[in-house]
């Protein structure tokens, strides 16, 4: 509400995540054999379904309507608010000199006390955003936990700093 205020709803919570990537990487070279770092004309959202034990299965959108997880309408409001805030991102990271690759949301359902309503319902932060240095295509934050997570850690650290400097410059 304003820098020291903040509103809390309660929120009913979709059994999805939603996937955007802009460029190749990570199940799209392993899968398709793409080369990474190619870069797609549109980007691919993705529908995955929230469950670690299951490892993030894919979910096409027919799925969700016939498991009643989302109404058609939730449906167009999530890729429209995931775009929306996938190039909000962008526009953001680049600003920095970061390329945001991909990013994974999560949205719910809110009553605004007269009806239902989509929105993001999780924190965006490095730990769900593949970010790759523009310059050099260095991958930054989550990328590096498994292979090098002090690195990681710095990363993280020097991606907060350039964002607190963007933000108050």
């Amino acid at each position: 509400m304003n820098m020291r205020e903040q509103l809390i709803q309660s929120v009913d919570i979709f059994p999805i995540q939603i996937s955007i990537s802009t460029v190749a990487c990570g199940r799209f070279v392993k899968e398709f054999s793409m080369e990474e770092g190619y870069v797609f004309d549109h980007p691919i959202i993705d529908f995955r379904v929230r469950s670690r034990e299951l490892k993030h299965p894919i979910i096409n959108e027919y799925q969700i309507l016939n498991f009643g997880w989302l109404n058609k309408q939730e449906i167009d409001a999530v890729k429209h608010q995931a775009i929306r805030i996938y190039d909000f991102l962008s526009g953001l990271f680049a600003g920095i000199g970061i390329r945001l690759v991909e990013c994974r949301l999560e949205f719910g359902r809110v009553f605004n006390g007269e009806e239902f309503m989509v929105m993001l319902a999780d924190e965006i932060s490095p730990d769900n955003c593949r970010l790759w240095n523009m310059s050099n295509n260095e991958k930054l934050g989550a990328e590096m936990i498994a292979t090098d997570p002090e690195k990681a850690i710095k990363s993280y650290q020097a991606i907060a700093e350039l964002l607190k400097d963007k933000t108050y410059s």
